[in-house]
């Protein structure tokens, strides 16, 4: 028999049930995994990931991860970077739900204005929460 493999959605709801429970250590210990093993980069780069990871740091509390995960779309998947708006809402969550309303409003401002993307429902939603 094949053994099961995970794909993109497997680790969009592990992400998400560890979120959700704030299971820190597991949701770590995956994405340390997915990191070390090559095979898996390409589940790293997909966009739903990114931005459940986001989420789960910033639920956690882990601002320097969800920064990280941010800086490695900037300067790997730049188009991504400029154009996915779900990206930017993940980042700004993270920081209104800790209480950093200055990042809150660096991050708004560079989407923006330096970038030049339009804020929607859900990123008027996290500057309220902040």
């Amino acid at each position: 028999t094949t053994p099961l493999t995970p794909d993109v959605l497997t680790y969009v709801n592990v992400f998400r049930a560890c979120t959700h429970e704030t299971w820190y250590n597991f949701g770590r210990n995956i994405h340390e995994t997915l990191k070390t093993k090559q095979s898996n980069d390409d589940i790293l780069l997909q966009t739903p990931v990114q931005i459940h990871l986001i989420n789960f740091y910033g639920k956690c509390g882990d601002l320097d991860e969800c920064e990280r995960i941010f800086r490695d779309i900037e300067c790997d998947e730049f188009e991504k970077y400029v154009s996915e708006i779900e990206i930017w809402n993940a980042l700004l969550n993270a920081y209104a739900r800790n209480g950093a309303i200055e990042r809150v409003e660096h991050v708004y401002d560079t989407m923006v204005h330096e970038i030049g993307m339009s804020a929607d429902e859900q990123t008027y939603c996290a500057l309220i929460r902040a």
